[in-house]
Parts: C-alpha cells; structure tokens; sequence
C-alpha cells in the first residue's frame, strides 16, 4: 500500500532529479558561454567589503575561487594537472592577497574526474589549505 509520505518522497526526489538535470543541460551549454563572456568584459578585483568569484578557465572546465567578505578564501576544483601552472599563476596573481601569502582556507572537490582533481597535488605542493571538502 502507497501512503501519503511515500507519495510525497517520491514527488520530492523527481523534483530534485529534473532541478539536476536542467542544471546539467544548463551548465553544458550555457555556462561556458556566459563564463567567457563575463571574463572577457570584466576586469573582477577583490574587495574586503565584496564577495568575489573568479571563474576560472582549467581546460576542460572551470574552476571557482571565492573571496568572502571576511578574508577567507575557497577554491572549488582545480581542474587536471597539465593546466595546473596556469592555475597556480593566477590564483597568486589575482585570488590571493600579499596579507594571506600562500593560505587558502578550504578546498572543495567536486567529484573525483581528473578535470576536477588532477592538480591536487600540485596544488599542496604550492599553497597551504585549511580545510579539504
């Protein structure tokens, strides 16, 4: 027998499918194209009073770094290892300020795919990381 509750988990996780789906067919084809556009046009610099987010350009994909209001920084992903010195360049050039040196206070890995997690390494090599989600 189906009972209102099952009814309704059922009801909540098709929503959450088709709420990941459109994200999926979203980020395939538009995401690139908006990234590149905004990075194109706009010159983003950190602000202590701004949240900032970077979109950065790691080959196959992108990766983020964050820069909170309060000086914390977050990066999410960072892309395969053959793009990684790109990477680690602009990350000291435009991510990090002269205050917080190499530090960078979590690092989120979305999932295990070398075009998210192939420069880890590399990554620990050149910076210091607080916390590793």
């Amino acid at each position: 027998m189906i009972t209102k509750q099952k009814i309704k988990n059922l009801i909540i996780i098709l929503c959450v499918m088709l709420a990941m789906s459109l994200t999926c067919v979203f980020h395939s084809f538009l995401n690139p194209i908006i990234i590149k556009t905004l990075a194109n046009r706009f010159n983003i610099v950190s602000s202590k009073d701004n949240l900032v987010v970077h979109f950065i350009d790691i080959g196959q994909g992108d990766a983020a770094a964050i820069n909170f209001p309060d000086g914390k920084i977050m990066l999410i992903d960072v892309g395969p290892e053959d793009h990684n010195t790109t990477f680690i360049n602009y990350l000291r050039e435009n991510v990090l300020s002269s205050q917080r040196g190499n530090y960078i206070d979590y690092l989120v890995l979305s999932h295990a795919d070398m075009d998210h997690c192939g420069g880890t390494i590399k990554l620990l090599e050149n910076f210091e990381i607080g916390k590793i989600f």
